[in-house]
């Protein structure tokens, strides 16, 4: 063996037992990444099992309002799926509903949620703000969902204040609103913030 191969050979050593320490090196990284990955799906499920029949019974009270009474009973997974009771046996999950009733299950399953929230914290924000929800409802359904949010907003300290974002016309003339406004944009493209007062009447 020349020289040069006992060279080429140390070299090669060299580089394999750098890719050994380097892959020993990734190993541990993969171990603990594994063991984190572990510990938060346990918390998750944790969190899961504790919020889930809160969160259930709260969507289902909203559901309930909002409906008449046609839907009062929800199911939520471990994994945050949503199912809706249609009677007291059959349980559907969300995505066999209808588009309209969809969005108002989502709906019911946001505010449960922000209230369960609210009150948990030491210093909740008191505010809420729901933005072109009720594009898809048809007009019962929006006074319902008005009128489940005015009096959650009149019971609960987690909905002391709503900001409401929405293009359809009926919403503003809601009783539940003190105030509304208008952004419109002038002929130069800038937006004008315009206060419409308490019935949100205005000629169009």
């Amino acid at each position: 063996m020349t020289q040069r191969d006992r060279e080429l050979l140390a070299a090669d050593h060299q580089r394999i037992s750098q890719l050994a320490e380097q892959a020993e090196a990734k190993g541990r990284e993969a171990d603990t990444l594994t063991m984190m990955y572990e510990e938060f799906n346990g918390f998750e499920r944790f969190v899961a099992q504790r919020l889930a029949p809160a969160l259930a019974e709260s969507t289902g009270e909203l559901l309930s309002a909002v409906t008449d009474g046609r839907y009062d009973s929800v199911n939520v997974t471990e994994s945050y799926g949503i199912e809706v009771y249609d009677g007291h046996e059959e349980c559907f999950p969300i995505e066999q509903f209808s588009g309209g009733e969809r969005d108002v299950i989502s709906l019911c399953a946001r505010l449960a949620l922000s209230r369960l929230i609210g009150g948990q914290a030491n210093h909740p924000p008191g505010f809420l703000v729901l933005d072109e929800v009720f594009g898809s409802l048809d007009r019962d359904r929006r006074l319902h969902v008005l009128e489940t949010l005015g009096t959650l907003s009149s019971a609960t300290d987690a909905f002391k204040q709503l900001f409401i974002i929405s293009h359809v016309d009926d919403v503003r003339s809601s009783p539940i609103f003190n105030e509304v406004w208008r952004i419109s944009e002038d002929s130069d493209g800038v937006s004008r913030l315009e206060n419409l007062g308490v019935s949100g009447g205005v000629d169009e």
